[in-house]
This record gives structure tokens, C-alpha cells and sequence, in this order.
């Protein structure tokens, strides 16, 4: 898969975006972040960890890797997704808990994906 990324007819590389799952499990860790890091380094490649049960860092994730898609592609990218995606790097709402803030932004992507679904496939997919 890493060699056909590679061996396009534009010689464009393709985004990839390696994830380390389950953070929030620190003492059961068989990847040291320095391991991953250096492979995502060594083909190119975004690297985040994440933890799908706290959902810590997963929207950031795919956030950056549809940035780095749509800044290859020079694609104008949508003021709501953008907006959605942008909300989940700022930290200004002061008042609000980390648990509310994550829900929040993760609505809003939610909210956004089902949008740009109905745009693209009409008003009867549903998510």
C-alpha cells in the first residue's frame, strides 16, 4: 500500500495520517509516540494520537488530514466545514468544561457531515 501511495501517474503522495490509538491506556503502550512519530516522518505522513473512548484527538486528526487533502488539491474548502474544523483547534470558550467543549465541536462536525452527505448524495442519505 505505501509503495502503490507512491507510484501515482501525477507523482503526487497521497495524505496518509498515522494514528496512535488509545492514549488515555498509557501503561498498556507498545509503541513508544517516538516510534510513530518517526515512521510517519520517514514516509510523510501526518501522526496524532488519539483515544476513540475519550474522543480525544480523533476530530483534530481527520481535521488536519482533509486540510492536507484539500491544500493539495487547491480545493476551496467549505466555510461550514472549515468553521466545524477550525472550532476544534480553538480553545476561547473560557466558560465551558473540556467535556463540553468536545461535545460541541464534535456536534458541529457531526452536524456539518451530514450536510455535505445530503449535498452530495441528495435529501434521502441518511447517516
Amino acid at each position: 500500500m505505501i509503495e502503490e501511495s507512491r507510484d501515482r501517474g501525477d507523482h503526487r503522495p497521497l495524505p496518509f495520517l498515522l494514528i496512535g490509538n488509545k492514549v488515555d491506556l498509557e501503561e498498556h503502550r507498545t509503541v513508544a509516540k517516538s516510534e510513530g512519530q518517526a515512521l510517519a516522518n520517514r514516509y510523510e505522513w501526518l501522526f496524532h494520537e488519539a483515544s476513540a473512548a475519550e474522543y480525544d484527538g480523533v476530530d483534530k486528526s481527520f481535521c488536519d488530514l482533509i486540510r492536507q487533502i484539500r491544500a493539495q488539491r487547491r480545493v476551496i474548502s467549505s466555510p461550514d466545514f472549515a468553521s466545524s474544523c477550525s472550532d476544534l483547534d480553538s480553545q476561547d470558550d473560557e466558560g465551558a468544561s473540556e467535556g463540553k467543549k468536545k461535545h460541541k465541536a464534535r456536534k458541529k462536525l457531526s452536524d456539518s457531515s451530514i450536510h455535505y452527505k445530503r449535498k452530495l448524495f441528495g435529501p434521502w442519505h441518511h447517516s
